[in-house]
């Protein structure tokens, strides 16, 4: 055969004839139109926030869209006489329908619009959180006791340092150098409960939404990074000092000091008889108590 007068095949048929015909047909790649490509690849674009499209899979027809920065998917309809291609107009006007669904769900939160200080946070939103009452389990977000030990630190502690600050524009060297500054005149174990309740007070934060980040110019956000998570103390910390005790001669002569005090005299009871600490002892209830004959 001649190669002047034989045709090009394509690349993919050339790979699959016998090797004995790869002598005799000649092979000449596809020349590519690289502006058609590239034109091609500028339709191929991901969809913009809030945008979407309808696909049709196992009978029905779904939205895909991208709704604040996750990929949503929803059934639209089943195909029908009436739904019967992803262009007809009654597929588009479901579509159009559940995407404005989805985007005004996403727009409802309850996160301000403008920025907050910690301090307003941490009275307004985190405290009445705490208290909330779950009703299937009747036991609040957060257990008295732990409440109480969380209002004492952030009241000798945290209150003064934030300030007017706001929640947005708190930063780790910020943190970094307060915690520091605090493991000169605290134990170890202080400087770790301040740490912890800051840290879980901007966790709190970011996932309810007050505290965002805004991508792409502001079309899509999303959650921000907790500033106390690479917040450190840069130094050595002191080790807690060794606890002391009351011997029993010492707790019955304070009990017998407040026999006009009924409430002190009890409080000190708890706390000598049962090792509760103070923020334990404010924390309790009733329904704390068993009167079983085994208690």
């Amino acid at each position: 055969m001649n190669s002047t007068g034989s045709q090009s095949l394509p690349h993919c048929i050339f790979n699959r004839l016998p090797y004995y015909l790869c002598a005799v047909v000649p092979f000449r790649p596809i020349q590519y139109d690289l502006d058609m490509v590239k034109q091609r690849k500028q339709y191929r674009r991901r969809r913009a926030p809030g945008e979407g499209s309808v696909q049709f899979k196992n009978g029905a027809f779904h939205l895909r869209a991208l709704i604040n920065g996750k990929a949503v998917s929803a059934k639209l309809c089943d195909k029908d006489d009436l739904h019967f291609s992803v262009t007809c107009p009654a597929v588009r006007e479901l579509a159009t329908a559940k995407l404005k669904e989805l985007n005004d769900a996403t727009g409802k939160t309850d996160a301000p619009s403008g920025d907050m200080s910690v301090v307003d946070f941490w009275e307004k939103v985190y405290v009445p959180w705490a208290k909330e009452v779950n009703p299937l389990v009747n036991e609040p977000n957060l257990r008295a006791s732990t409440l109480a030990g969380y209002e004492q630190v952030w009241s000798q502690h945290l209150r003064e340092h934030f300030g007017s600050i706001t929640l947005a524009t708190y930063e780790t060297p910020t943190a970094t150098a307060f915690l520091t500054e605090k493991a000169k005149t605290q134990g170890r174990n202080t400087v770790a409960h301040i740490r912890s309740l800051m840290s879980g007070i901007f966790s709190n934060a970011i996932s309810r939404g007050y505290i965002k980040v805004s991508r792409n110019g502001g079309k899509t956000w999303e959650a921000a990074k907790n500033p106390i998570q690479e917040a450190s103390v840069l130094g050595k910390t002191a080790r807690p000092a060794k606890t002391g005790h009351y011997s029993l001669r010492e707790a019955l002569s304070i009990l017998a000091a407040l026999s006009e005090h009924v409430e002190g005299q009890l409080v000190m009871a708890l706390s000598f008889f049962w090792g509760l600490r103070p923020s334990e002892i404010r924390g309790l209830k009733w329904e704390d108590f068993s009167y079983g004959a085994s208690d």
